[in-house]
C-alpha cells in the first residue's frame, strides 16, 4: 500500500503544471485586428487560457471604453480561436453568447476585470508551434464594427495540467 502511495505522489510530483506564458498582444475593435500567439514549449494538456489586461481600452460604441467589452450591459467580448477562427476559448460548453456578435457574461467577470480566465471542460492538448488567435468578438463575427474604436493589450498565459 505505501509503494502504492509513493507511486502516485511520484505521479503528481512528475505531472505537476502551471501557468506557461505566452507573449503579450493587443486586440483591435474592428477590421481582422486580431492577436497572434505561437506556443513553443513542450506539448501538453492544458485546462485554462488567461488574460491579463496591460493597457489599452476597447468599446463598441464612442462612450464605450473597457478591458475586454463595452459596458455594462456588453460586459464581455473576447474569444480565442485557431488560425481557421474555430473557437476555442471560452469553451462553448460554459459560455453561450446571448446576442449577435458574440457577446456573452462570464460569472465573476466583467467588462474592466484585471483578468479574463477560460477554463475548460476536461483537458485540451496544445503541440509546439500552435498559433492561436485573441479577438474582439464583434470583428470576429463582423457585426456592427463602423462604431467600434479602440486597442486593448494583455499577457496570454496558459495553464498545463501535464505534459506529453
Amino acid at each position: 500500500m505505501l509503494a502504492r502511495i509513493l507511486l502516485v505522489l511520484c505521479c503528481i510530483a512528475a505531472c505537476k503544471g502551471g501557468w506557461v506564458s505566452l507573449g503579450n498582444g493587443c486586440v483591435g475593435a474592428r477590421g481582422d485586428h486580431f492577436a497572434l500567439l505561437t506556443y513553443s514549449g513542450t506539448p501538453g494538456f492544458v485546462t485554462a487560457f488567461k488574460l491579463t489586461h496591460v493597457r489599452g481600452k476597447i468599446g463598441c460604441y464612442a462612450d464605450g471604453n473597457t478591458n475586454w467589452g463595452c459596458n455594462g450591459q456588453h460586459r464581455t467580448n473576447m474569444y480565442v480561436t485557431d488560425v481557421k477562427n474555430t473557437v476555442m476559448y471560452p469553451s462553448p460548453v460554459l459560455v453561450k453568447p446571448y446576442q449577435d456578435g458574440g457577446w456573452y457574461h462570464m460569472p465573476g467577470y466583467f467588462e474592466n476585470s484585471n483578468q479574463l480566465v477560460f477554463s475548460n471542460v476536461g483537458t485540451r492538448y496544445l503541440y509546439n508551434g500552435q498559433q492561436m488567435r485573441v479577438w474582439y468578438g464583434e470583428d470576429l463575427y463582423g457585426y456592427t464594427e463602423g462604431d467600434n474604436h479602440g486597442l486593448t493589450c494583455f499577457h496570454a498565459e496558459i495553464y498545463f495540467t501535464s505534459y506529453a
